[in-house]
């Protein structure tokens, strides 16, 4: 009897990934639209990759992590190592969708921030929301994949450095 050869069409756990979801780091390219979870490490400037997911559509660019810094006064924040200042216009939402100030948010708190990166301009944010800030937190990107660097297996999304090791599970859908 010939084995059961799972695809999109029969796949037995939808919602799961399937054996020809998987792809291999030397499918990562330059402009290709990514999902990335996995932990940022400030001691080593880059953001360890759990899962990466390599989508078909473009999406909105965004940062979901937890705030490194902020400065109230100047309303620069720093977060994935990555510091954006945050337009005067700009509504900050808490975990009720009130609108709240910028001095709201502190070191340590959980956002996410949804807008656009240009490498040459850095990331332009066009909402924050305040997230709920658990004991461990996994965070998240997405964006275009700006550059493959091969030899040291780590790719760069909305300029932070994503390294990828023999445990991040890497997708395409």
């Amino acid at each position: 009897m010939l084995p059961i050869r799972y695809g999109p069409m029969n796949n037995p756990n939808p919602g799961y990934p399937y054996m020809s979801d998987f792809i291999e780091f030397e499918s990562l390219q330059p402009n290709q639209y990514v999902k990335i979870s996995g932990k940022y490490m400030p001691e080593k400037a880059c953001f360890l990759a759990v899962e990466v997911v390599v989508e078909p559509a473009d999406g909105e660019d965004k940062y979901e992590a937890l705030l490194q810094e902020v400065q109230p006064d100047t309303r620069v924040v720093k977060l994935l190592g990555q510091t954006i200042t945050l337009p005067n216009h700009l509504k900050i939402q808490d975990l009720n969708d009130s609108e709240v100030g910028i001095e709201h948010l502190k070191a340590g708190t959980m956002v996410k921030i949804k807008g656009h990166y240009r490498p040459d301009s850095g990331f332009k944010a066009d909402k924050v929301k305040v997230k709920e800030t658990l004991e461990f937190n996994i965070e998240e990107l997405q964006g275009r994949v700006q550059r493959v660097d091969g030899e040291n297996k780590q790719l760069y999304v909305n300029g932070v450095p994503i390294k990828i090791n023999h445990k991040s599970i890497l997708l395409k859908l």
